[in-house]
């Protein structure tokens, strides 16, 4: 009896360890070797991508944390190969449309483009090292007839935002031009006193004004704006009220972490339905955004996803999704904060299967290689970290097109502290 045990036992030990090998070995024949050097202008490795992306009008590219020094490097040189070989020309950041759109504006005409452009995103990437070759790259284009636009599509603004900080003068020289009023100094320097430290995060002094007269002159306003004729610039202000009222009702009811982030998600949807279908009809875009925010099912319980939101309104085939994982190394954003080593994972997880197959970076697609008789395993669950280093399950080919592994992680560093 003991004999007969002791042999199942090796058996099973021996099929796991078979079925291991045979996924590893799937893994390795089908990723793609990629280069993460930013400065590599021969695109060879990544010819395999226009296949599998297709006629897809928007991409998004994920990150684990916002601290990937490494993830920053791979996604520029694979936003270089999509605007050079694909015809993408927007690049949309998880940070105010506001703000990208008006430095926007400002990099064009200076001389120096590079000063604007580091203050049209969050400073996480904007400030970080790792990601000043795409800035670069984004100022050496700036003048040719097909740039790589910068803008954004997040409806909280900027806590280091130069341009969202300083709308306040802008919003109310737009109102004047267009003859939109208050009903009388009260409600005036109420309704600025307000907007001007909810853009400037000096929420501290919120308590001297009335919150509940801001939201109603808010939604008046809204109203307004919407009455005006069509115009470029109205279009603008007007999804600029649309998505701040939305950050500005989860800032002023005060909601729990989970409330403001499924509103922001559903926000963020929309401002990138707008950039689609009204500033930029005519163009693909490229999404740089955290790989929680571009998951195409649930990824978290009871919480929708943009991703979810965009795959509903557009459909899951017409959009592209690419998670950025890694097996080790150290995350910690541009300024150092939350810097942290990376564990090792678990030995069945899709990061240690990645690790096995001893290619260092690689582009591996789960859309149509599940569909494979071989790659069917790759729908079962199984355990990927893609928030912060934190092990989660799930059937991945529901949430993700594609994965990008890098087996080390180097963290983003400040370009002030080289």
């Amino acid at each position: 009896m003991k004999k007969s045990l002791l042999f199942i036992s090796f058996l099973l030990i021996y099929l796991t360890c078979s079925f291991a090998q045979n996924k590893i070995e799937f893994l390795k024949k089908n990723s793609i070797p990629i280069s993460v050097d930013v400065n590599k202008t021969d695109f060879s490795d990544l010819q395999k991508l226009k296949d599998y992306i297709g006629n897809n009008r928007l991409v998004m590219l994920g990150e684990e944390s916002h601290g990937d020094g490494t993830t920053f490097e791979t996604k520029t040189r694979i936003i270089k190969f999509l605007h050079e070989q694909m015809g993408f020309n927007i690049l949309a950041f998880e940070s105010s449309f506001y703000n990208a759109e008006k430095a926007w504006k400002d990099a064009i005409k200076a001389d120096d483009p590079m000063i604007p452009l580091r203050e049209s995103v969050f400073h996480l990437w904007s400030h970080s090292n790792e990601a000043q070759n795409l800035f670069e790259y984004v100022t050496s284009k700036i003048h040719q007839k097909t740039p790589l636009k910068i803008t954004g599509f997040d409806c909280q603004y900027n806590a280091d935002g130069f341009y969202i900080k300083n709308s306040g003068k802008d919003l109310e020289e737009f109102l004047y031009k267009n003859e939109i009023g208050f009903k009388n100094e009260n409600e005036k320097s109420n309704f600025y006193g307000v907007y001007n430290r909810i853009v400037s995060k000096t929420k501290d002094s919120l308590s001297l004004y009335n919150l509940p007269l801001y939201k109603q002159t808010w939604n008046a306003k809204l109203v307004e704006i919407g009455n005006l004729k069509p115009s470029n610039e109205r279009d603008f202000w007007l999804q600029h009220f649309v998505s701040s009222k939305n950050d500005m009702d989860g800032l002023l009811e005060q909601l729990n972490e989970l409330g403001i982030i499924k509103l922001r998600d559903s926000v963020m949807a929309q401002n990138v339905l707008w950039l689609m279908n009204k500033e930029y009809p005519n163009d693909k875009i490229i999404i740089w955004a955290h790989n929680f925010h571009i998951a195409k099912s649930e990824i978290r319980t009871n919480c929708k996803t943009m991703g979810q939101y965009l795959a509903d309104s557009l459909g899951s085939e017409k959009i592209y999704n690419v998670a950025f994982i890694a097996y080790e190394g150290e995350f910690a954003w541009f300024d150092g904060q939350y810097l942290k080593k990376i564990r090792k994972p678990n030995q069945t997880s899709f990061d240690n299967l990645f690790h096995k197959t001893q290619i260092d970076n690689l582009f591996f697609d789960l859309r149509t290689l599940s569909t494979k008789e071989d790659g069917k395993w790759l729908n079962e669950i199984r355990t990927l970290r893609y928030n912060y280093y934190q092990p989660s399950n799930n059937s991945w080919t529901k949430v993700y097109d594609a994965l990008i592994f890098n087996n080390e992680m180097k963290r983003s560093t400040d370009i002030d502290k080289k």
